[in-house]
């Protein structure tokens, strides 16, 4: 007879290593600028974003369009906005703060190696609406610096690696300790059933918390799909 708290600690290894690789992972991505919006939109973490960042320098370009206004002024992939115009840039929401017109002589100051450089730019149609305005870059998440530091600043390409390594482990790891079969979850849950109900009530509380997550599971999935329809990535 297998004792059922080792049957548990079997049945968790799995999840257990996700969760680890998760964690070791994030503890690389902390030193980047990439995490930060992760920290933000998971409540639970939010609150120790001030411990691994500052304060938003502004909004980083990714990388220009074709014969944009960007491009003919000398911008570059890289470059972290600050300003429009004197208006501040901290997130992508302040470029709501302002319209411009197509020809429009603006000014845009931008970090670039530690410096901060001002750059006179004429806009040109926006990809989006022909009628408006636009700088002509294609923008990242706000770059918040980190306090930890590497010695060495991570390529792009590594940190997105990274990224979805954290987050197919995490995700990965929650989903498969579902309390229901095939899952590990199931099996964690029938140890632990064993270890503390009685043999003729298992079967009928193993089912019904099975039954009960699979639920919930399918009624989170529908009502995600009511509200937001399918969400490509």
């Amino acid at each position: 007879y297998e004792d059922p708290y080792n049957r548990a600690q079997a049945s968790g290894a799995g999840s257990g290593a996700n969760i680890a690789c998760a964690i070791l992972v994030a503890a690389l991505l902390v030193t980047t600028p990439t995490f930060a919006f992760v920290l933000d939109a998971i409540p639970v973490l939010n609150a120790t974003k001030p411990i691994f960042y500052g304060d938003s320098m502004g909004v980083p370009i990714v990388d220009l369009l074709p014969s944009g206004g960007a491009e003919k002024a000398g911008l570059k992939p890289n470059d972290i906005i600050t300003s429009v115009n004197g208006i501040e840039i901290k997130t992508l929401a302040d470029f709501r703060k302002f319209s411009l017109a197509i020809g429009e002589s603006i000014e845009v100051k931008v970090f670039r190696d530690g410096q901060l450089l001002a750059f006179p730019l004429v806009t040109g149609p926006s990809p989006t609406n022909a009628s408006r305005g636009a700088l002509g870059v294609n923008l990242s998440q706000p770059y918040y610096p980190p306090r930890i530091s590497l010695g060495f600043q991570m390529p792009r390409e590594v940190a997105a690696f990274l990224f979805w390594l954290f987050f197919l482990s995490f995700n990965i790891a929650i989903f498969n300790m579902l309390p229901f079969y095939p899952l590990d979850g199931d099996g964690f849950l029938n140890a632990l059933i064993s270890a503390k109900v009685p043999e003729n009530r298992r079967k009928f509380v193993r089912t019904f918390i099975s039954t009960l997550a699979l639920g919930l599971l399918i009624a989170n999935m529908v009502g995600t799909f009511i509200r937001s329809g399918f969400i490509t990535i």
